[in-house]
């Protein structure tokens, strides 16, 4: 039986040329499940500095609003402001990142850091949601500064 095929086979490939400068072997092609990646991990440590720098974000603003009420400086919260906007833009860069490395850390053929892919996958994506709600907000309290700065009486 395994010869009627192997004879199918050749007749139907036609017969193997081989020429006198063949004689190099070539290596076979690599699949991707030999060389796993690492994305899944990086991802995950993306969507953790994005994270942290949302966290940064809440902690001085919390330090921001107690400044305030002891000493008003409108100075100084306009800058914060600003400051607060770009955190919020990097935040949102990383958690992008985090959920493209993550989505490729789930490949099928990679067998390596699935969970924290998973894990850095969600984070991501509730990352950059929160970084677009706060980006509006800051943006609004921005103008509001810059509203009342550009005032003759404010």
């Amino acid at each position: 039986m395994t010869a009627l095929r192997d004879l199918c086979l050749t007749s139907l490939a036609g017969p193997a040329v081989r020429y006198e400068d063949d004689d190099v072997d070539r290596p076979r092609s690599r699949r991707a499940q030999d060389h796993p990646t690492t994305a899944g991990m990086i991802g995950f440590i993306a969507a953790m500095v994005s994270l942290g720098l949302l966290a940064v974000v809440l902690v001085l603003y919390i330090f921001l609003r107690q400044e305030e009420q002891q000493q008003p400086n409108l100075q100084r919260e306009r800058w914060m402001y600003y400051w607060f906007l770009i955190l919020d833009a990097v935040a949102f860069f990383s958690g992008l990142i985090a959920t493209i490395l993550c989505a490729r850390g789930l490949s099928p053929s990679n067998p390596l850091y699935r969970g924290w892919a998973i894990f850095g996958m969600i984070l991501g994506i509730l990352e950059i949601v929160t970084t677009i709600g706060l980006s509006l907000v800051w943006t609004c309290m921005v103008l509001m500064v810059e509203i009342n700065r550009a005032r003759p009486g404010g």
